[in-house]
Formats: C-alpha cells, structure tokens, sequence
C-alpha cells in the first residue's frame, strides 16, 4: 500500500506541478497584448516544494488507509458487491 500511494504521490506531483507551471504561462499569454506583456519565471524550488509535498501528502494518508482495509471483511465486501 506504501508504494502504490508512493507512485501515485509522484505522478500527480509531478503532472499537478508542470500544469500548474503551464496553466501560469498560458494565463499570462492570454492576459499579455501588444502594449503589456506578462510573464511568469519559474521557480523551481517552489515547483518542486509542490510536488514533494503532494507526495508527503499521500504517503502520509497510508496508515489511515491500512487502518481502513482491516476493519474491512473484504470477503463479506466481495459478495455484498457481487450480487
């Protein structure tokens, strides 16, 4: 459960943080004319402040997760959904 949550922290902390970069970039593009201009630096230290902290957040939720699949009769689950 760990690493499953783990891939799932990395992929959307990385496509939540190179959207976020691109959804800036595009705002400023629609936002600039020919007299202003607008644009948006990048700074890499928060992108990646974003993403590791999308990833700490779903590592961090794994014991809540654990907590719930024991409680759980997954065989009584199983046939409760089978029917």
């Amino acid at each position: 459960m760990l690493f499953e949550h783990l891939v799932i922290g990395i992929i959307g902390g990385v496509v939540g943080a190179v959207a976020s970069v691109a959804a800036a970039e595009w705002m400023g593009a629609a936002f600039s004319n020919w007299a202003f201009t607008m644009s948006f630096p990048v700074q890499w230290d928060i992108v990646v402040m974003t993403a590791v902290g999308v990833i700490v957040a779903s590592v961090a939720v794994v014991p809540f997760g654990i907590f719930r699949v024991r409680g759980m009769d997954l065989v009584e689950k199983t046939k409760e959904f089978s029917h």
